[in-house]
Order: C-alpha cells, then sequence, then structure tokens
C-alpha cells in the first residue's frame, strides 16, 4: 500500500498491479483462514467498500479515478476482517481527510489534484489499529 501512496502522489495514478496484487493477498489471505468463507467475506467487504466510490467514478470520471475505486476494493478486502465498523470508518477518515486537504487547498487558491491513496490507506490503517 506505501507504494500504491507513493506512485499516487507522484503521478497521480494507482497502478493496476499494485491494487490487484493487494486484493489478491487478502482474498488469499482469507481463504487461508477460513476457507471459501474468508475468501468470500473479503470479496463481499472489498465490494461494499468500492460501492459509493464506483457510483461517484461513473458520474464523474474526473473527479474520483478508477485506480481509487480499486484501491478502495483492496482495501475493504483487507479490512474487512477487522469487522463492518473498521471497513466504514476507514472510508469515512479517507474520504473526510481527503476533503479536508481539498478546502485547504482551496482556501489557499492553488487548484491542483488530489491523490486520494494515501487519505484512504491512512483511514485503513487507523480503523484497522482500532478495530
Amino acid at each position: 500500500m506505501a507504494a500504491a501512496c507513493i506512485v499516487d502522489l507522484r503521478t497521480r495514478r494507482i497502478p493496476n498491479a499494485l491494487t490487484l496484487g493487494a486484493t489478491l493477498l487478502a482474498i488469499g489471505h482469507g481463504f487461508v483462514v477460513d476457507g471459501l468463507v474468508g475468501a468470500g467475506s473479503a470479496c463481499g467487504w472489498g465490494f461494499a467498500a468500492a460501492f459509493v466510490p464506483a457510483v461517484v467514478y461513473l458520474i464523474r470520471p474526473d473527479g474520483f479515478g478508477g485506480g481509487d475505486v480499486k484501491l478502495c476494493f483492496a482495501l475493504g478486502a483487507i479490512c474487512g476482517a477487522a469487522g463492518p465498523i473498521a471497513v466504514a470508518v476507514g472510508c469515512g477518515l479517507g474520504v473526510a481527510w481527503c476533503l479536508a486537504r481539498g478546502a485547504f487547498v482551496g482556501v489557499s487558491g492553488a487548484s491542483e489534484s488530489i491523490a486520494l491513496a494515501p487519505f484512504l490507506v491512512a483511514g485503513a490503517i487507523a480503523a484497522s489499529l482500532a478495530g
């Protein structure tokens, strides 16, 4: 996830290899721990975490990138083991931190795109540690 943050900060893109790798590791971990139920649970939490970002991406692709949607899926699959509260809090914290930064950038007069990956990953880490 650190690599996704670094790449997103530099290029404003998140490579598929990073999100796919994290997703496969999360699903594989779920399978090892709980068999097909664990793998299915990881997939389910991934879909739950990526649903709203996917809708936002479809409505306004310039406001939310496809890589961000895939990263939300991966983080949902990872945080799903910690429970539904961790998934919701992680996504919520990530978006809230991003909006706060965006408001600050807007106030300062700068106009730049925001790398969302660091905020989503920070929210997921905070939620996982708390939950």
